[in-house]
């Protein structure tokens, strides 16, 4: 949920597998969905 930062710093550590990095910062993929989120 974007609403809560917390939550998403877990989701990215949970897939950390899936990890990217971005100019704009880093970011994850989410297997369900496969959309990008970025984590600031």
């Amino acid at each position: 949920s974007p609403s809560s930062e917390g939550e998403d710093q877990y989701l990215f550590w949970w897939d950390h597998e899936q990890a990217i990095a971005t100019e704009s910062g880093v970011g994850y993929l989410s297997p369900p969905q496969k959309e990008l989120y970025l984590i600031r």
